[in-house]
């Protein structure tokens, strides 16, 4: 294993941390209630050999997402996203526009 893929399974092991404490913890305590991803307007927009998908969100969303099997662009259009970037909590506001690595959740 590479000192990438240390890196990256730590990361992922962390992701999963956060995504447990939400669920086990403040879900059960009342803090939020989970709601399915299928509740939320998303489109997908397709073209010769790029992908892109639009998501809105609204104020207080909390998503946790897969682990990226690609290296991708992303673009926060309006407002603003606490996000985890390299085990730390970053403030993204609009317009902003950066890359996911693959192997990041």
């Amino acid at each position: 294993m590479t000192e990438a893929d240390s890196i990256a399974l730590e990361y992922n092991r962390f992701v999963d941390e956060i995504e447990s404490k939400m669920v086990n913890e403040m879900v059960v305590g009342g803090d939020f209630e989970l709601i399915d991803n299928t509740t939320r307007e998303t489109e997908h927009i397709f073209t010769q050999g790029l992908y892109g998908r639009k998501l809105t969100m609204m104020p207080g969303d909390r998503i946790v997402s897969k682990i990226h099997k690609t290296r991708h662009q992303f673009v926060i259009l309006q407002g603003c996203a606490l996000v985890f970037q390299n085990g730390e909590e970053v403030l993204l506001e609009a317009p902003y526009s950066g890359i996911t690595e693959a192997g990041m959740n």
